[in-house]
């Protein structure tokens, strides 16, 4: 089956392959995402070049081996632990690929349930990407308007234990290294607001950060933020994954629209992550020339800067408040990991181990020498 994802480049390649494999290939053109999807329902095997190729195709418990011809495709192949050639490297032996080929198929192991849970938000999210791709945003009336203090905010609860400790133990870093300082709005699972062709849209990041904001008077509790109200716009919105799907990648632009659509459309925040606990898997897309988010790459180390924070972010994996598994941490320019409150406790408590192992070796060696060290 030769399935152009792209007909204007992929068509001229399938009819090829069709031309050589005449009674063994059928060329299949679909636009709808949801029945392109459909189509790896039930395949032992994918060969796929194009990214969301390989995303449906894995999400339908189907072997995949990628041709990577673009670093997001690569970068999926590391996430996903995905066998394939990058196509500046491939073996110029047929015999060799065709081999390997079936060595994957014989011997290869589709994506675990987590696994697929995890990227079924993604195969969605290429529908709602087609669906947007033509949206213009030139003619939304977006204005900035105060939450009426009578206004009731939807309270649902957390998805999973996890999220709520993510968080804090971001905010924590940044709270000991002394770089939450006036101005600085850190807030989880808080309503941001902003009204869209006259219609009040709130979304709850699991975690933000913005600079400028403007504080509270008297005993006044902050409810909800609305930038360039109250301050500027968040400089990175996060979002943790949980096992049900939410719609982190929604590109959705009617009302209520998608996280995603707002974070990019109505927001513009520069820098929108979106962090798998389960599988400690980060994605970091940055808002590019033409204002769509574009997927970053990380740094040698795995760490992506992030400009409006001044430091790195990554991933961690250990243990911290009874909860072992992976986190998102900070790092600074020099590549030092800031330490959480504990971690320091820690480290400070070695040191003045080490300090007093020095003291009793030297003391020990006086008395060696007939020298007592208290006199």
């Amino acid at each position: 089956m030769l399935l152009p994802f792209q007909a204007s480049h992929d068509l001229e390649i399938a009819k090829h392959l069709h031309e050589a494999l005449p009674k063994r290939s059928r060329i299949l053109s679909l636009d709808d995402p949801r029945k392109l999807k459909g189509v790896f329902r039930g395949v032992e095997m994918a060969i796929g070049m194009r990214y969301h190729s390989l995303i449906m195709a894995a999400s339908e418990e189907c072997r995949c081996f990628a041709l990577s011809y673009d670093p997001k495709v690569s970068q999926l192949m590391d996430e996903l632990e995905m066998p394939g050639y990058l196509l500046s490297e491939l073996p110029e032996d047929p015999y060799l690929i065709s081999k390997t080929w079936m060595d994957h198929y014989a011997n290869g192991a589709a994506l675990s349930p987590d696994r697929i849970k995890f990227i079924v938000g993604r195969s969605l999210f290429h529908k709602e990407v087609l669906q947007t791709a033509t949206v213009s945003t030139a003619d939304l009336k977006i204005t900035w308007e105060k939450l009426p203090d009578d206004f009731i905010l939807d309270e649902e609860p957390v998805e999973n234990i996890d999220q709520p400790l993510l968080a804090a133990a971001l905010r924590e870093i940044l709270e000991i290294a002394g770089l939450i300082v006036a101005g600085i709005l850190i807030a989880p699972n808080m309503g941001i607001c902003a009204t869209v062709d006259s219609k009040l849209v709130i979304k709850s990041p699991d975690w933000f950060y913005a600079r400028n904001v403007q504080s509270l008077s008297g005993q006044e509790i902050r409810r909800s933020y609305t930038p360039n109200l109250e301050g500027e716009i968040p400089d990175i919105v996060m979002e943790f994954l949980s096992a049900s799907p939410n719609d982190e990648y929604s590109s959705k632009p009617t009302y209520p629209p998608g996280k995603w659509y707002f974070y990019e459309q109505v927001l513009r925040v520069p820098i929108y992550a979106i962090f798998e606990p389960a599988t400690g898997v980060l994605e970091v897309y940055q808002l590019n020339s033409s204002e769509r988010y574009q997927a970053q790459q990380p740094d040698a180390n795995g760490r992506y800067w992030i400009a409006g924070v001044g430091l790195f972010l990554g991933v961690w994996q250990g243990t911290k408040a009874e909860r072992t598994g992976y986190w998102l941490r900070w790092w600074d320019e020099s590549g030092e990991m800031l330490l959480w409150g504990a971690e320091m406790v820690e480290r400070e408590r070695q040191e003045r181990a080490i300090a007093q192992q020095r003291v009793d070796r030297l003391s020990a060696q006086l008395r060696g020498v007939g020298i007592e060290p208290e006199a």
